[in-house]
């Protein structure tokens, strides 16, 4: 083990291969394998290893294993959520329970947080991208605010800035639209199985449904 700053590693007594700088970096820490860089990263890792978490408050919250954060107040309110990709600055902060989602850029799946672990199979790469999501599973979001608003739609691709921007169905829906390009399905709010490709196709759909 390697521990350096105040009460980094404090309480481990027969734990192995761990890696803690910064102050109270793995100070919970009662497992293997863990690497934890900035102030307070990983604090209450406790039960499973294998984790990485490398900014300020990075995994604060976490007990279980298997993260890899790296950003400030990346995977922040994380506690048994397992299998889960976070870099970007508080990248999937809200997650508590949410397992086996990849989100890499600055408040990418901010606020994803489902009621226990779930396996959510969630992709958002960029800026903001997936950022309202909450319950929604299968959704890929890749470019800045792609996939924004959706808080509770499944099964949706959105590629590009802005695409699917305004998407939110009300109540747990599989959407399985395809949005590719800039502001492709912006203005979609509840409309499903769509196909949009090109710079601000659809852009006028709102409701509509099974459009290409």
């Amino acid at each position: 083990n390697v521990a350096i700053g105040d009460t980094a590693l404090a309480t481990a007594t027969t734990q192995s291969f761990n890696v803690a700088v910064g102050s109270g970096a793995l100070n919970a820490a009662a497992s293997d394998e863990n690497v934890a860089v900035g102030y307070r990263a990983g604090a209450a890792t406790s039960s499973s290893g294998a984790n990485t978490y490398i900014g300020y408050q990075a995994g604060v919250a976490n007990t279980t294993g298997q993260n890899t954060g790296v950003g400030n107040n990346v995977l922040a309110a994380n506690q048994t959520g397992t299998n889960n990709t976070a870099i970007g600055i508080k990248a999937m902060q809200a997650n508590v329970d949410g397992d086996n989602n990849v989100a890499i850029g600055h408040s990418a799946l901010y606020n994803m947080d489902p009621s226990g672990n779930v396996d959510m199979y969630n992709v958002a790469l960029g800026y903001q991208a997936s950022f309202g999501c909450t319950t929604g599973v299968q959704n890929t979001s890749i470019g800045g605010d792609a996939l924004f608003s959706d808080d509770t739609g499944s099964g949706s691709v959105a590629i590009g800035y802005k695409s699917l921007y305004a998407q939110n169905p009300s109540g747990t829906t599989d959407m399985l639209n395809v949005a590719v390009g800039k502001s492709a399905g912006v203005a979609v709010t509840t409309g499903v199985r769509n196909v949009f490709i090109g710079e601000a196709a659809g852009d006028q759909c709102t409701t509509g449904d099974s459009l290409t």
